[in-house]
């Protein structure tokens, strides 16, 4: 397995796009799941990134996101709408044996798609800016928008294997922003209490930078061809 890591591609670009609901100081009631993501906030996200395998088990990951959320509460006349950049930096752990990183590392990959779940976990900034209203009328501001705050994510997923070079992965992370004024809104009318928090759910795909090992270098070529080397 060490030579099969040190010949793999270690860099590989990310890019995603998903969902997101926000855990909002909107109250929702007792209404069912869908409604209350629609009250709380909802939207997309997408994002721009970078991993790097430090080891078969352990890599870091860089992160470019924005998200936009709205959230609505017809029967009070108020809505909310928010806006938010993250940039992080994640260690990433695969949750695999040794045998089936074997083969993700490998580059004469012929066996079908296969499965490695990770984890993550890290810190950043987010920068956002969030609008209320009520009634159709602009609400004040609660603090001095744009605002810039820390920020965990937090989760994991699963990397599927398609090609030599190309990846994906179904991941679900939670944001935890030091922040309170994520929809213009404080108090305590989240689920936790304190400060907002988002849940991401997202389709990343991975491309592995490199290029494929010329035959003619392994030696291939020449077996091709009934040549030996000599001794």
């Amino acid at each position: 397995m060490k030579y099969v890591f040190e010949d793999a591609y270690k860099l590989t670009l990310t890019a995603s796009g998903g969902i997101t609901v926000m855990n909002s100081d909107y109250q929702a009631g007792n209404v069912g799941i869908i409604e209350k993501a629609k009250i709380k906030g909802y939207g997309y996200n997408f994002g721009l990134g970078a991993m790097y395998q430090f080891s078969p088990y352990i890599g870091g990951m860089v992160n470019l996101d924005y998200l936009t959320i709205k959230g609505k509460r017809p029967e009070a006349g108020c809505s909310f709408c928010s806006e938010m950049v993250t940039g992080t930096i994640s260690g990433v752990m695969l949750l695999a044996t040794r045998a089936t990183l074997t083969k993700l590392y490998s580059r004469s990959f012929r066996r079908g798609i296969f499965l490695v779940p990770y984890l993550r976990g890290g810190v950043g900034f987010m920068s956002y800016q969030a609008y209320s209203y009520r009634s159709e009328q602009s609400e004040n501001p609660v603090t001095d928008y744009p605002g810039l705050t820390m920020v965990i994510p937090a989760g994991g997923g699963l990397r599927i294997r398609v090609t030599d070079q190309i990846s994906l992965a179904t991941e679900a992370v939670v944001l935890l922003p030091f922040s309170d004024y994520l929809d213009n809104r404080t108090g305590a009318g989240n689920f936790l209490g304190g400060y907002d928090q988002l849940l991401s759910f997202s389709l990343k795909g991975l491309y592995y930078l490199g290029s494929k090992r010329s035959s003619a270098v392994n030696g291939s070529v020449f077996k091709k061809f009934g040549f030996k080397k000599k001794k």
